[in-house]
């Protein structure tokens, strides 16, 4: 299992796939709010699922409210950041 963030890491399924898994909320029948895994995706190399986490990220930015190019940039620099620490602990 490679952890990339708090909140996604990739996981090895079997010999041939890779899953990627997103720490998601659900609500509990309590009311309660636990946090899961869920599958976000299957992948047959790491590179393929490097991609999907960096999809993932990215799609995750236009959902926060920036508001300037250089903040963008910022967070996409912070991305490409973990995702390199992630792949140096390999």
């Amino acid at each position: 299992m490679i952890q990339i963030t708090d909140k996604i890491r990739i996981k090895k399924l079997d010999k041939i796939n890779l899953q990627l898994e997103i720490l998601e909320p659900v609500n509990k029948k309590d009311g309660t709010v636990a946090y899961e895994w869920k599958w976000n995706g299957y992948y047959g190399d790491l590179k393929s699922a490097i991609g999907g986490v960096l999809k993932h990220c990215l799609m995750e930015l236009a959902t926060e409210d920036i508001t300037t190019l250089s903040e963008l940039i910022e967070r996409i620099d912070n991305i490409d950041k973990e995702l390199k620490k992630a792949v140096e602990k390999l």
